[in-house]
């Protein structure tokens, strides 16, 4: 005999004498299966690969140079691998924290607003930004210029420091309407366009290049008028890793130890989650077939 089969109703397409919501849960539970099952693959595949040392073997196959050694040649070389800290020609306090000097950084106030049937606004309200003409590898007397794009160079993403103050029209706290947002002592008002705001929310989103801090850079080194330059170009292979080689070296083992047993919580976890919907299968089927 064939085991009884689910009956669905004609109009929603859902097994009869179950409610829209618990079909709905059932089915996301099904895609969390999938997902589970999909992630634990994926992690075991890429701690066979060793995903996880990949970039570590790119730099240690890299000629490496000290920027002394890198600093007096006089010949194009393709590409090598140096360590050194970041300089340059001017470096900035934190506007929101005056305890970190750095070489590049940004601070954005960023504001959004949902009325009902205008659809989402957002805005930024006040943008600092901290970008040097000129950047240096350093190692202690030693340093080469690095011409490199700023958006290669790996930056501290942070939450905020401190947290904005909404402004009001002053009105009661039921009405009032939102004017602007106060961050760090200064005063910022909502874009004039957007007219009267009931409700909006800010956020801040910062980062920074501390100054001091080391990298690992892979580039060409190109002689020129006076110095030698290092060149980051992606196309050639070129890459701005942050910290020390050592550093890099222990972060992926870490790593690589996670992937290599990460694997099994996803797998017991989908397989868990598996056998839970399908009681909640057998569960629909009954409630299905009664009459």
């Amino acid at each position: 005999m064939k085991p009884p089969k689910m009956r669905r109703t004609f109009l929603l397409d859902i097994p009869r004498n179950v409610s829209q919501r618990e079909h709905a849960i059932y089915t996301l539970q099904w895609g969390l299966v999938l997902v589970g099952f999909v992630a634990a693959a994926g992690t075991l595949l890429a701690s066979l690969r060793g995903d996880a040392y990949r970039t570590v073997g790119t730099l240690e196959d890299t000629p490496a140079l000290t920027v002394a050694e890198a600093a007096v040649r006089s010949e194009e070389t393709s590409l090598v691998r140096l360590e050194g800290t970041l300089g340059a020609n001017t470096s900035a306090l934190m506007p929101d924290d005056a305890s970190v000097e750095v070489v590049f950084g940004s601070v954005e106030l960023i504001v959004k607003s949902t009325e009902a049937g205008e659809g989402t606004k957002e805005a930024v309200l006040h943008r600092w930004e901290q970008v040097p003409e000129s950047l240096w590898l350093i190692d202690d007397e030693a340093k080469i210029r690095l011409e490199v794009a700023p958006e290669l160079i790996p930056k501290i993403q942070t939450s905020r420091v401190g947290r904005p103050e909404r402004l009001t029209d002053g009105g009661s706290p039921r009405l009032s309407r939102t004017v602007g947002y106060r961050y760090f002592d200064q005063d910022w008002p909502l874009p004039e366009e957007w007219g009267a705001v009931r409700s909006a929310s800010a956020r801040v989103e910062r980062s920074y290049v501390e100054a001091g801090a080391t990298f690992v850079v892979t580039g060409r080194l190109v002689p020129g008028e006076g110095s030698v330059a290092l060149v980051v170009d992606e196309a050639s292979g070129g890459e701005v890793h942050a910290g020390t080689l050592q550093e890099i070296r222990e972060s992926s083992e870490t790593l690589g130890a996670r992937l290599r047993f990460a694997w099994i919580p996803l797998l017991l976890g989908a397989v868990w989650l598996l056998l839970r919907v399908l009681r909640i299968r057998r569960d629909f089927v009954r409630r299905s077939n009664e009459s």
